[in-house]
């Protein structure tokens, strides 16, 4: 029995509290002259950092993500031709801060010193890498616990390890919480707490197991 396998499938799931809380901003800036649409974009992101700044966080800390220039072109059913009405530039600019960090009170100074930026709320993983170590290592749990049931089960003693197959897989970081926060950047309100959902993953492999021969029997 020196060439008999028994292939099988692990799946770990691991679950974890998100440790950071993620802002994603968009400052737009709408203008005729590109120029000016370019200008005021800037202005509200020189606002955006000087809230952030007031609240004890480094401007450093601000990170851009996406900046892009738009040409905004109007319909006009009558003569049947679209006219250009300008430019719309987006600058987009994220934000990590710890779970101890009052992301309310930051969201409250951003409303009052930066209105018209758009914002929303994730909650995340810091120690992605830590996260889908745990995933493996609970998937080839699964896979060896599996392998000996079967193994039991058939009268068999299981062998060393002579494959793994392992495809990578996207996994979540996030919590499925995210939160729109425009409303709360048109209003003075407090901003709302939030109680997030942890983050669930899982990851799968596939192990085979050489068959070292039958159970041993106990006389």
């Amino acid at each position: 029995m020196t060439d008999a396998v028994i292939r099988v499938q692990g799946r770990g799931e691991v679950g974890a509290e998100p440790d950071q809380v993620v802002l994603a901003f968009q400052a737009r800036g709408e203008n005729p002259a590109y120029g000016e649409a370019v200008a005021r974009a800037a202005r509200l992101v020189e606002r955006l950092r000087e809230a952030l700044d007031a609240q004890g966080i480094a401007r450093t800390a601000l990170k851009t993500t996406r900046f892009g220039t738009d040409a905004d072109y109007q319909w006009l059913e009558e003569q049947q031709q679209r006219v250009f009405r300008g430019y719309v530039v987006t600058h987009g600019l994220r934000l990590e801060l710890a779970r101890t960090v009052d992301a309310g009170a930051v969201l409250d100074a951003i409303a009052r010193e930066a209105p018209g930026v758009e914002v929303q709320v994730s909650f995340e993983l810091g120690d992605r890498q830590g996260f889908r170590q745990r995933l493996l290592a609970a998937a080839v749990g699964a896979a060896r616990q599996n392998a000996a049931t079967i193994a039991e089960a058939a009268g068999l003693r299981l062998g060393a390890v002579v494959g793994i197959e392992y495809g990578w897989t996207e996994l979540r970081f996030a919590s499925p919480l995210q939160v729109e926060a425009a409303a709360l950047m048109s209003r003075a309100a407090p901003a709302t707490s939030f109680e997030p959902e942890e983050v669930r993953s899982e990851e799968t492999v596939m192990i085979s197991y050489a068959i070292a021969g039958p159970a041993d029997r106990v006389p």
